[in-house]
């Protein structure tokens, strides 16, 4: 009699704790928290360009370098970022201005010129402290508060726009070097264009096209965007446009 009345004990202790498995079971504690206290909450942030005044795109780096690598994300103009995952503490992020310049001179450059403008100093390092389990907003300042005025200079380079009005495939040459543009080919055909950096100390006359020497009444100048064509015999100065907030546009 008393082994039967401990087999029935057990039975009915071992049918309590197959009921109640659903409940004792915490394999899935991490996914679906515990019951009665929730899930944890992930750690993000969100860049924030929105405003009157935040005129053109920005990239936002991790990186001081700003290498291409290092790239968080493009935020539009008057826009925000989608959220992003990111740990918690102190943070800095390093931000560039991408500039855009319609042509309005050469005949068939619908892409316009592009160029990113790096702040100096502070002005282009975002520092925040960013918290655990919540969403951090960092905002982005615009450019006209960062900038002096409407008409000042934002570079030191200078930047040159090529028109091929040629019959062949064109190159620029420095020396018996020949130099890669930030926009269009290497070697770019007929009816189209290239747009060359060059840093504030250059001198144009380094410069050449099928051995035809840029022409020399019209210096190119630091923080200007200077336009030439080429028709297969001389190069010809066109334009030139300074690179200042007055005389950005907005990107197709």
């Amino acid at each position: 009699m008393q082994k039967i009345f401990l087999c029935g004990i057990l039975g009915v202790v071992l049918l309590t704790v197959l009921g109640c498995r659903d409940y004792l079971d915490f394999s899935n504690e991490d996914e679906k928290g515990i019951k009665g206290y929730g899930t944890q909450q992930k750690t993000t942030i969100v860049f924030d360009n929105r405003g009157p005044d935040n005129i053109v795109p920005v990239t936002v780096y991790s990186n001081a370098d700003r290498s291409d690598s290092d790239s968080i994300v493009t935020v539009s103009r008057n826009s925000k970022s989608s959220t992003i995952e990111w740990s918690s503490g102190r943070h800095n992020f390093y931000i560039t201005y991408d500039l855009y310049f319609r042509d309005t001179v050469s005949s068939n450059n619908s892409m316009g010129i592009e160029i990113s403008y790096t702040p100096s100093g502070s002005n282009g390092t975002l520092g925040y402290n960013i918290a655990t389990g919540t969403t951090t907003t960092i905002s982005i300042p615009s450019l006209y508060s960062i900038v002096d005025g409407d008409n000042v200079e934002l570079t030191t380079n200078k930047y040159i726009v090529i028109e091929n009005k040629s019959t062949q495939a064109i190159e620029l040459m420095k020396g018996n070097t020949t130099l890669q543009p930030i926009q269009g080919d290497e070697y770019f055909n007929p009816n189209t264009t290239a747009v060359y950096k060059l840093s504030s100390s250059d001198n144009i006359t380094s410069y050449s096209i099928s051995n035809k020497s840029f022409p020399t009444d019209n210096p190119v100048q630091s923080g200007h965007i200077t336009f030439f064509a080429f028709n297969g015999s001389s190069i010809s100065y066109r334009d030139e446009k300074a690179i200042t907030i007055n005389n950005l546009s907005v990107a197709p």
